[in-house]
């Protein structure tokens, strides 16, 4: 339910499109966050059914890690200054809501090795 109400803020965040020089510095490390976010949960399920541990979680902590660098590059390039109130809300309301996402994911892959018969993939550096 909390992977539910994750994607339901991120629907929400996102409804209204942002500015569009923010779209365009977004777009690629967003895409790179749901991707790695759609690979991880179609390997789960995989991992669930079959009984082996949890898949690798680290390639979304790179992703989001790509996502928190270009959100840092664009507030030193000044572009969140003098964003609309509504405007700033939902940028930073889609960063809030990937942090969550993130937290539950991290939640999703303990159960995971819990209820598997083996342990899960072994972390990389890149895991906080």
């Amino acid at each position: 339910m909390r992977l539910r109400h994750d994607v339901v803020m991120i629907g929400r965040a996102s409804v209204v499109p942002l500015p569009s020089e923010l779209q365009a510095r977004l777009a690629a490390p967003l895409a790179k966050v749901g991707d790695a976010i759609a690979t991880y949960l179609g390997s789960t399920a995989a991992a669930l059914r079959s009984g082996v541990g949890a898949p690798a979680i680290w390639p979304i902590h790179v992703a989001l890690q790509g996502y928190a660098a270009e959100i840092e590059s664009l507030r030193s390039d000044g572009l969140t200054r003098g964003l609309p109130g509504d405007v700033a809300e939902r940028f930073f309301a889609l960063g809030f809501s990937l942090e969550q996402m993130r937290q539950n994911l991290k939640d999703l892959e303990r159960c995971v090795a819990e209820w598997s018969e083996t342990p899960s993939v072994a972390a990389t550096p890149a895991e906080d």
